[in-house]
């Protein structure tokens, strides 16, 4: 059972590296305000990757945007997005996309080629659901590294209590770093000798 490399697999590919449309980011920037017209940008690093421009109405918003053809041509593309809101526990209202496709209320939709969907009618993972017992204890280790205030989560030894940490949760959380880095090692080290012995 198992080997290197090995873990949760299904053939999906990833939410990672995918243009998302997030509804708490656009109603965060004003965007869902009837009958404004707005543009959504994507970058990665200083390139932009994409952009999309929306028209929100009362009860949908309206993506337009351009897609390359398998032939090379350009074509427009316009499709409403039907919005949910629903009542939070101490007033206001939380807004929802609902999916194209499936209808199921989702905070964030992904696009899949010519349309944006949620996450299950586009078949995506998320990149931890990929991982393996080793990597997913190199994560957890590092995630606590970082918390506890390591400037280099990999190569620092050192750490400084946080201000403000009680020390008893500074001890266990280092502690635990402790242990999900042996994790870690051991996991490896174990797949390391299985290759050298076979």
């Amino acid at each position: 059972m198992g080997g290197w490399g090995s873990g949760v697999s299904r053939g999906y590919s990833t939410t990672d590296g995918r243009l998302r449309l997030s509804i708490r980011d656009l109603r965060k920037t004003g965007n869902l305000v009837a009958g404004k017209f707005w543009l959504w940008q994507w970058s990665r690093g200083s390139d932009q990757s994409g952009s999309i421009q929306g028209s929100t109405e009362t009860e949908k918003i309206v993506l337009s945007y351009c897609q390359r053809t398998d032939s090379g041509e350009w074509q427009d593309i316009s499709f409403p997005v039907w919005l949910d809101w629903t009542d939070c526990n101490y007033g206001g209202k939380r807004a929802w996309f609902r999916c194209p496709f499936c209808g199921q209320r989702v905070g964030v939709l992904y696009n899949g080629g010519s349309r944006f969907a949620c996450r299950k009618c586009l078949r995506l993972n998320y990149k931890c659901q990929r991982e393996g017992e080793k990597d997913r204890a190199f994560r957890r280790a590092h995630k606590l590294r970082v918390k506890l205030g390591c400037r280099d989560s990999y190569t620092s030894k050192w750490r400084i209590k946080p201000k403000g940490m009680r020390w008893a949760t500074y001890e266990r959380l280092c502690e635990e770093e402790n242990y999900y880095g042996n994790r870690g090692c051991q996991i490896a080290m174990t797949a390391l000798m299985k290759c050298t012995l076979a």
